[in-house]
This record gives C-alpha cells, sequence and structure tokens, in this order.
C-alpha cells in the first residue's frame, strides 16, 4: 500500500471517530497561588538538572518540584530579564535561551546566574534585527528566531553574530520547524507557509491560493513536523492542513463532515506535539487538549470540568511539553501550568530520582 494511500484512509479514521471525553485523566494544577508569577502559559522547558522552566505573560519561573523561583525585567538590574512576557525557551548546554514579546532574546547562564540581554538598537546593524520572538529552534549551532517584526533572524552560537533570512513568508513569523531532512518549515501571518532547502537553497512556498496544494488561509498560526515527515499546519480560525512533503499533496481538515473536524474546523490550534508514545496533540484555543493516535484515527478530548479539580485547569491550551520522565506539561491562558503523567493516566509528581540524572537534583 503507498504512502499517499496509507495516509488518505488515516485521514478517513480520524474524520469518522468520534471523540472521546477523557475526563477520568488527572492533571495537576500549577498556578499563581502555588507560586507561578502569571497564569498565562506561552512555554515551557527542562534543563539537565530536572529544573522544569515555564514562561509566562509576566515573568519567568523556575520550577523545582516545590517551590519557583522567578525572573523579571528590573530596570534597576541589568542582569534581570529584558522583557516580562516570555514567548518562548530553548536549553542549551548550560544555556537557557530566552524569546521575549518586545525585549529580543536574553541568555541565562545557568552556571552563573548571569543573564545577557539581546536587544535591537536601531543604531547598530550588528544588534538582533527583532524584539518580538515567538519561537527559538536550534540548528546546526545556529539559532533560528521566528520574530514578529523582523521576518526569521539567525544568531550564530559561535561567532554570536545575527542574520536575517530572506525570502520567507513575510516579516511576521508565527512558528518555524525543521523536519527530519533538514527542511525549514516557515509559518508566515499573512504570508502562507515557506519550506526552505538548505541543502538545495531552494524556496517553496504553499499559498491560499485555491489549487490542489491550498492552504485554508494565509494567517498560519503553527507548523509542526512529525516523526513520519508529515507537516502539520494550524491557520487562524480555519481548522489545520496536514502536507506530505514526498509528494507535495495537502490535505485539509474541512474535507470532511465528521463530528471531529466540525468541532476544531472554526478553532484555532495554537500548536502541535507528538509525544514519545506516538500521539499527536492539538493545543486548542476552546477544546483543551486534544489526544490524536496517528494508528487509529481516535482523538480524545481533555477539557476542564468545573466539578473535578483533576481536570485540566483551561480550555484554552498554549503549548505542550514532554519532560525527560514522559510527564506531559501543558501550558494555558487562564489556568497555569497542567501535568499529566500519560504512564499513569494520573497526574505527575517531581521528586529526586538516584538512579535518574534527568530528575531534579534534590527533593
Amino acid at each position: 500500500m503507498g504512502r499517499t494511500l496509507r495516509y488518505t484512509l488515516l485521514l478517513g479514521a480520524l474524520s469518522f471517530n468520534v471523540f472521546s471525553h477523557a475526563q477520568s485523566a488527572r492533571f495537576r494544577r500549577l498556578m499563581v497561588d502555588d507560586g507561578l508569577p502569571q497564569n498565562t502559559v506561552a512555554c515551557v522547558a527542562q534543563d539537565s538538572m530536572g529544573f522544569m522552566w515555564i514562561g509566562t505573560a509576566d515573568g519567568l519561573a523556575r520550577y523545582d518540584g516545590l517551590s519557583f523561583k522567578i525572573y523579571k525585567y528590573d530596570p534597576f538590574d541589568t542582569n534581570s530579564l529584558s522583557a516580562n512576557g516570555v514567548r518562548s525557551l530553548l536549553y542549551h548546554k548550560n544555556m537557557l535561551w530566552i524569546g521575549t514579546g518586545g525585549g529580543g532574546m536574553d541568555k541565562l547562564d545557568l552556571k552563573t546566574g548571569k543573564i545577557t540581554r539581546f536587544v535591537h538598537d536601531k543604531k547598530n546593524e550588528k544588534s538582533i534585527p527583532g524584539d518580538f520572538i515567538n519561537k527559538i529552534v536550534l540548528y546546526d549551532d545556529k539559532l533560528y528566531l521566528a520574530t514578529s517584526d523582523a521576518g526569521l533572524c539567525v544568531f550564530d552560537l559561535k561567532t554570536e553574530s545575527f542574520s536575517r533570512m530572506k525570502s520567507v513568508s513575510g516579516t511576521n513569523i508565527r512558528d518555524l520547524c525543521i523536519d527530519k531532512n533538514g527542511v525549514f518549515w516557515i509559518a508566515g501571518w499573512g504570508g502562507g507557509l515557506t519550506a526552505y532547502d538548505p541543502k538545495e537553497d531552494k524556496y517553496e512556498y504553499y499559498h491560499a491560493d485555491g489549487t490542489e496544494r491550498s492552504l485554508l488561509t494565509e494567517k498560519v498560526r503553527a507548523v509542526y513536523a512529525d516523526s513520519r515527515g508529515w507537516i502539520w499546519v494550524s491557520q487562524w480560525n480555519q481548522g489545520y492542513n496536514v502536507i506530505e512533503p514526498s509528494t507535495g499533496k495537502v490535505y485539509s481538515s474541512r474535507d470532511s463532515t465528521s463530528v471531529f473536524c466540525k468541532t476544531l474546523r472554526y478553532g484555532l490550534i495554537s500548536s502541535f506535539f507528538e509525544d514519545s508514545q506516538g500521539y499527536m496533540w492539538l493545543a486548542t484555543a476552546e477544546h483543551g487538549a486534544v489526544r490524536y493516535d496517528m494508528n487509529t484515527g481516535e482523538a480524545r478530548e481533555f477539557m476542564t470540568d468545573a466539578s473535578d479539580l483533576y481536570s485540566i485547569s483551561d480550555n484554552t491550551v498554549f503549548c505542550v511539553y514532554e519532560d525527560k520522565s514522559g510527564i506531559l506539561w501543558f501550558g494555558t491562558w487562564r489556568g497555569g501550568v497542567s501535568i499529566h503523567d500519560p504512564k499513569t493516566y494520573r497526574f505527575g509528581w517531581y521528586k529526586k530520582d538516584p538512579g535518574d540524572s534527568a530528575s531534579l537534583c534534590n527533593n
């Protein structure tokens, strides 16, 4: 059976499979009352010591399993964040790279605690080109920055110099991913989707142009490359497309009138994430977190329940992150972070495990 046919059957399985509401799953919540600086969480990361880093709309939090250490902007302290709105996090070699909304990018040295700011300076052409960093991706000793005000920027870790990539989907880049073949997929807000192959120096563009390869809209919110090589593309208030790069074929979530497609057709998907068990997670604006089994086509919806304190904390989910222990972290709009252990189907607790280098350094 050809790959395209297999995917068509898979899409069909997704289309005709009614949602399961998985409210028996248990989530642990971390919110302002627990020490989080703000309940709007855009990103989560983990360092080599096992500490969890949570980026909120009002500061950065380091979580050790019991308490938080908060990092914020202080106009009187140069060793503070450049801005409080944290949009993206990346850990690499004892450095935490922090993408902010309005303050450029910060580098936090986890050994020394020193914060280095990279803020745009109109008078300095060597400064970071943009101050609104939506995504930071590491590839080949370079950081690729998806910005809202300067397109796709590149930071060379060896020379600590910035440059800009041209011929991409406009200057407002909302998301970025790199597939297993090294192809860059660049989500433009109003500019469609760009695929860039650096090996061939070749650009390919996807637009809402009514062709067989058409997107649903030019406003691309998120893009994600799964382990099979398919590219998931979220578009503003329209659902999503899935691209099969080997053929260039574009599938649409609006191809069917099923319950699943109706549910997400007019909803915004903030991000996609594939966990270590092979499930695809859709972080949605109205329907919580949706877990999709790409083998069976079954979709399960995790939504908040006012009568259940162990349900996910909010129906607007921004991000999904899996730590080294396999525990899932869901960043939400108004509910802080919800934590779920899919292996036990219960909420996750963090403790020191002497036999696990990825666990916390202490209890």
